[in-house]
């Protein structure tokens, strides 16, 4: 009767390193690429006021930006009495949503994931090789 003939170390590295490897990479991109961008807004309780927003948003109201229009106390709300008053900018507070940078973080996590597989497929590919030619030999 035959030994059983053993796997080198090159097919076991690339084995668990594709499995452990490759969950870690297949997780982000799966996030990438179905991830809920409604997952990433500001939190409600803490929005920003609006001098907090000039790098990430122009608001535009009639093709005039937002801030010109309280400038010059041109726009008005109704409170909950009914009563008009003046909006002015300590009114207007705003959520920004963080998809695009969270989708651009994932993406850079993902590439020494995807390097590190790739490494252990070719140690997996190469292991299965050298196990091939020695069983020829034999």
């Amino acid at each position: 009767m035959n030994p059983p003939r053993q796997l080198n170390g090159l097919v076991w590295a690339g084995l668990l390193g594709t499995l452990i490897l490759g969950g870690y990479l297949v997780a982000n991109l799966v996030e990438l690429y179905r991830g809920d961008p409604g997952y990433n807004w500001t939190h409600r309780d803490m929005r920003l006021a609006l001098p907090e927003t000039r790098d990430a948003l122009e608001l535009y109201i009639g093709g005039e930006l937002l801030q010109k229009h309280l400038e010059r106390k041109g726009l008005t709300a109704t409170g909950p009495d009914g009563t008009p008053y003046p909006v002015v900018e300590q009114d207007i507070r705003v959520r920004l949503n963080y998809w695009a940078e969270r989708r651009a973080d994932l993406a850079v996590r993902a590439i020494p994931g995807a390097l590190l597989t790739g490494i252990s497929l070719a140690c997996l590919a190469l292991g299965l090789y050298q196990v091939r030619q020695q069983r020829k030999k034999s």
